[in-house]
């Protein structure tokens, strides 16, 4: 079951789960952002897949594009019913710091 409103929230909740950094350094927090985005994106497809889409187009970092790729290709897995390998999970922010630092 879903809340009446929800679509009335989802394009807030998506762009703000996309954006969000652990600032607090808390247990299992890609996991728990990678699980809520996936239910946005199974219970409100059409608006979480039109707005990951669209953020794409904007000036995001690299690692907020592939978390968005990812969950719009596990969003489409879980609503075809395919199973999702376990290592497909959550890609962390921290992929930014990565890529700087290594150039």
């Amino acid at each position: 079951s879903q809340p009446l409103d929800l679509l009335d929230f989802v394009s807030t909740l998506v762009r703000v789960l996309l954006f969000l950094e652990d600032k607090f350094d808390m247990d299992q927090f890609a996991e728990k952002r990678w699980d809520a985005l996936m239910a946005f994106g199974v219970h409100a497809p059409l608006e979480t897949c039109v707005l990951l889409v669209g953020e794409m187009r904007g000036n995001i970092s690299l690692g907020n594009r592939l978390d968005a790729l990812s969950i719009l290709g596990s969003v489409a897995r879980e609503l075809s019913g395919m199973r999702m390998d376990t290592h497909q999970k959550p890609v962390s922010n921290s992929c930014d710091q990565e890529v700087v630092t290594s150039c």
